[in-house]
């Protein structure tokens, strides 16, 4: 049987007691694999495998969930493939040049896997943004999220970001 780390979503062999990487708890994959319902349409999610990680994706609205470190892990993989082979982002000019918050009903939604309510984040701080974070399981994103986040990256937003807590 195949374990996951309940701390940083490592899948790692059930012959362990703890996480080798961050010596966090494992709980068996079939749980931390069962199928989860969409925060904001309740739809069965579907897994996908994107860059080599796995995610929850809604067919019927388009969010995703990601399970701790899945969103920053495929981040970096897409932005290294953007990097090496340039592709446009999938926003229009407008939206790629400024990232400001729209002014949207506030809606507060459960965790996929423990029901708690997700803190929402503007993401780095400065981007506009809001994303919904469980601190323990994960992060999900609403249809459209996850490109407005690589264009941020690529358009260099997270060095703005740091340079702006530094100061």
């Amino acid at each position: 049987a195949i374990m996951k780390c309940v701390d940083c979503a490592r899948k790692l062999p059930a012959a362990l007691d703890k996480c080798m990487y961050c010596g966090g708890r494992l709980e068996t994959s079939e749980k931390a694999d069962m199928p989860v319902n969409c925060a904001a349409c309740k739809t069965t999610m579907d897994k996908n495998v994107v860059f080599g990680v796995t995610i929850d994706e809604c067919s019927r609205c388009r969010a995703t969930w990601f399970d701790r470190g899945e969103l920053e892990e495929l981040l970096e993989k897409t932005h290294e493939a953007n990097t090496e082979n340039p592709v446009k982002p999938k926003l229009d000019s407008h939206e790629v040049a400024r990232f400001e918050m729209k002014q949207t009903e506030v809606e507060y939604r459960s965790c996929l896997r423990c029901d708690q309510t997700m803190r929402r984040r503007n993401y780095e701080n400065i981007s506009g943004i809001m994303i919904d974070v469980c601190s323990q399981h994960g992060i999900f994103l609403d249809s459209g999220e996850f490109d407005k986040l690589r264009a941020f990256i690529d358009t260099k937003g997270p060095k703005l970001a740091q340079t702006m807590r530094v100061e």
